[in-house]
C-alpha cells in the first residue's frame, strides 16, 4: 500500500473546504478561489470588510510539516490555516491560525522550501486561535453604506461602473487579454466569479474575443476593488469604500495606448 493516503489535490481540496466550513459557523461569507498557483484559497467578508486566507494542508501527523515560499509572501493581510487532516483515523482535522507575521517567524528557511513543522505548531500554542482572524477583520476598513450611491461600491452587477456614473447601463465584454472591457469606454476588469471585479489601471484596445462574452452573465456578487498590484491576482484585499474613491481611480487610469 502506497504510503501517501490522498493524492496532493485532494489534501488540498478537503483542506480548503474544511477551513470554510469552519468560518462560515463563524460568520464569515466564504468564497473559495480556484486555479492551480493560487495566491489566495479564500477570500472571507464579514460586516463589510475583506480577509484573503491561504490554507496548507497535511495528511496526518507523520506528514511532518507544512510548507511555504516565504519569497513570495509580501501581503502582510494574508492569514494562514494550517491542517492536519488526519486521514488516516479520520479524526477531527486540526486546525493551526497564524498571521503573516507570524509564518515569517516560524517557518524554518530550508533550501527549495521554508516549513513548519506540526510538533512545533502544537507547542507554539496556534491551534484553533480562530480570533485571529475576527480580530483581523475588525483592523480593516467598513465599507461605507451604498444608500443614494450611483452604483454599488461593495458589489458589482456587471456593467461599466464609469459609465454608469452617467447613468448609463454599458456592458463589459470578454477581451483577447481574458479582460472584461467596456465596448463605449475601455474600461478593464479582472474579474474573479464570486471574489473580486478589479478596475485595471490601464485601459484596453477594443480587441475583442471573436465569440461575445459578457460580464453581466458571469456575474455573481464580487467586490468592486481597484487594481493594487501589477500581476496575479492584482489586488492585496482593498474594497473601494465609496463612489468618490470609484470616480477618482478611473480618472487616474492610463489611457490606451499610451
Amino acid at each position: 500500500m502506497s504510503e501517501a493516503l490522498l493524492h496532493k489535490t485532494h489534501t488540498g481540496i478537503a483542506s480548503e473546504f474544511f477551513v470554510a466550513g469552519e468560518l462560515a459557523r463563524r460568520g464569515f461569507n466564504v468564497t473559495l478561489t480556484f486555479g492551480n498557483t493560487k495566491a489566495i484559497d479564500l477570500l472571507i467578508e464579514k460586516d463589510g470588510k475583506l480577509i484573503p486566507v491561504q490554507v496548507k494542508g497535511i495528511q496526518r501527523t507523520s506528514s511532518i510539516c507544512w510548507n511555504v515560499n516565504l519569497e513570495k509572501l509580501n501581503e502582510s493581510s494574508l492569514m494562514f490555516v494550517l491542517v492536519n487532516l488526519h486521514a488516516d483515523t479520520l479524526k477531527q482535522p486540526e486546525y493551526f491560525v497564524l498571521t503573516s507575521a507570524e509564518v515569517k517567524k516560524h517557518f524554518k528557511p530550508a533550501k527549495g522550501r521554508d516549513y513548519l513543522d506540526y510538533n512545533l505548531a502544537v507547542k507554539l500554542n496556534l491551534k484553533d486561535k480562530w480570533d485571529k482572524i475576527s480580530n483581523a477583520a475588525e483592523s480593516t476598513a467598513t465599507i461605507v453604506s451604498e444608500e443614494n450611491e450611483a452604483i454599488s461600491t461593495k458589489y458589482w452587477d456587471g456593467f461599466c461602473p464609469e459609465s454608469a456614473f452617467e447613468g448609463k447601463e454599458v456592458r463589459m465584454r470578454l477581451n483577447n487579454n481574458d479582460f472584461y472591457e467596456s465596448e463605449v469606454t475601455g474600461l478593464q476588469m479582472a474579474v474573479f466569479p464570486g471574489v473580486q471585479a478589479i478596475i485595471l489601471n490601464f485601459r484596453g484596445e477594443g480587441k475583442f474575443r471573436s465569440s461575445p462574452g459578457y460580464a453581466d452573465e458571469i456575474t455573481d456578487g464580487e467586490f468592486l476593488s481597484p487594481q493594487t498590484k501589477a500581476e496575479g491576482f492584482f489586488n492585496d484585499g482593498e474594497i473601494f469604500q465609496s463612489n468618490a474613491e470609484v470616480e477618482k481611480f478611473i480618472s487616474e487610469i492610463i489611457p490606451a495606448g499610451a
